[in-house]
């Protein structure tokens, strides 16, 4: 049974700078929580109170550069350290000593530190679980945080072990800086990756899933198994180009904005049977997946074989290959095997936005007649500049079609579908909205500036005013 916290409330001199006690309070969860330091802080007392096993907030929004003390905390017992140092922007000071051992919360830790960029390598991130956000906005930061063997007084451990984290995701977010080797990270238990390196503009790491030995451990690295959130992963990722062949997707659900405006990425991604440590399984199975909006937007290099995939839970495909200008492969629904499983791939029977999909994929002109497009309300601009395209696809029966604006503005008119006589007045009414809004604004007008009885209305009023 834990002893009651005392409140205790922190003490500072010389103008709110330096604090000579440190203040700390019991929270929801009855823990023993540091009490948040003045934003002007520059010097602590360096022995941390031994109650403490919150550090959460500590020095959210400090101004200073170095905070002298917090190098000698022993911090060997505290378990949360989230939002410790949030946008505290100037914030670059020595703490590769601390033990983190006890840690199971570095979420948003180091948000928005612009300038923090120090040796964090040796710290044992064993027990931690959440590492959302940790380095988001860390713009100058670019350390070494790979999986290593340590050896420290004696004791020897494991330094960035993640194999407890669940959740990864925004981890490097706006991180401009960081290009350092994550290639031993065992991620066998992350379940959300989504904007995990999303504006990481140099980043272009090994990641694949690979057998690696540390101490007398072997393991998967970068196993993604569990993962089931993979939305927005590398938008913005404009040097990354390395291979994910690997890769055990078959869990996840959303690969919206995956590649988005990653335009150097042109890596096989197609679905295939792997052998890893003697395990078989299929790579790339998106099976599960249901969104795959601007998944390849703008990937102006990718021109990959992806024929094998199993679209079959796609539900919404808006922007998915557009200004993909690379792109050109064979996409249409077929009957495939691969690891011995019979399935139909391409099959968008469950799709029903397809708006923008290949708008400005000016290569592309693939035979997809074979589409089954009876669930699909929204196919706008879905071949808007794409200027190659000029496939009959006049078979597609839009069943449920609600927006056709601007569908295929340069395919013949033979090789576009048919649309029943009220969805096409629907249609043209969508493509010419403003013009008739305004064509009716102007009829308006005309009716009232013209009319006799509007002349005679507005006379009398003006008598009436004068009266």
């Amino acid at each position: 049974m834990k002893r009651k916290i005392k409140i205790q409330k922190a003490k500072y001199i010389e103008n709110n700078t330096i604090c000579i006690e440190i203040g700390y309070f019991e929270n929801k969860n009855k823990e023993c929580q540091i009490e948040q330091f003045k934003p002007t802080t520059i010097k602590v007392p360096n022995t941390l109170p031994s109650c403490i096993e919150n550090l959460s907030n500590a020095f959210k929004w400090n101004k200073s550069e170095k905070i002298k003390g917090i190098e000698d905390w022993d911090v060997s017992e505290v378990t949360d350290m989230s939002y410790m140092f949030f946008q505290a922007s100037n914030f670059n000071q020595d703490i590769s000593k601390w033990n983190t051992s006890s840690v199971e919360n570095m979420s948003y830790m180091f948000y928005d530190t612009d300038m923090f960029n120090q040796d964090i390598s040796k710290w044992n991130t064993s027990n931690v679980e959440n590492m959302s956000c940790m380095f988001k906005g860390s713009k100058s930061f670019n350390q070494n945080i790979n999986t290593k063997i340590v050896e420290s007084k004696n004791n020897k451990y494991i330094a960035w072990n993640v194999s407890r984290v669940k959740d990864m995701s925004y981890m490097f977010e706006n991180c401009i800086n960081f290009n350092t080797p994550l290639h031993n990270w065992d991620t066998s238990r992350v379940k959300n990756m989504s904007n995990m390196f999303r504006n990481a503009e140099l980043f272009n790491q090994d990641i694949n899933t690979k057998v690696v030995k540390n101490l007398d451990d072997k393991y998967i690295a970068w196993n993604v198994s569990r993962v089931k959130d993979m939305s927005y992963m590398f938008e913005n990722c404009i040097n990354f180009n390395t291979p994910l062949h690997n890769w055990d997707t078959s869990r996840v659900k959303k690969m919206s904005g995956m590649f988005n405006q990653a335009i150097k990425f042109d890596q096989p991604i197609n679905t295939k049977e792997v052998i890893i440590n003697n395990k078989k399984y299929t790579a790339w199975n998106v099976s599960r997946v249901t969104e795959m909006n601007h998944m390849f937007k703008s990937a102006s290099s990718f021109n990959q074989n992806i024929s094998n995939w199993d679209t079959s839970n796609l539900t919404l495909a808006y922007a998915m290959f557009q200004k993909a200008t690379s792109f050109d492969q064979n996409i249409n629904t077929k009957q495939v095997s691969v690891d011995n499983k019979k399935y139909k791939a391409w099959n968008v029977s469950k799709v029903k936005d397809m708006g923008y999909m290949f708008y400005d994929a000016k290569k592309f002109n693939q035979d997809i007649s074979k589409w089954n497009m009876s669930n699909v309300e929204d196919i706008r601009s879905m071949f808007g500049g794409a200027t190659s395209f000029n496939q009959n696809i006049s078979n597609w029966e839009l069943k449920k079609i609600k927006n056709y604006y601007y569908f295929a503005p340069n395919l013949q008119q033979e090789y576009k579908p048919k649309l029943n006589f009220k969805k096409r007045i629907r249609s043209l009414i969508e493509e010419y909205k403003q013009i008739l809004i305004w064509l009716a604004i102007i009829v308006i007008l005309c009716v009232l500036l013209f009319s006799p009885f509007f002349f005679k209305w507005l006379y009398s009023n003006i008598l009436n005013s004068f009266k």
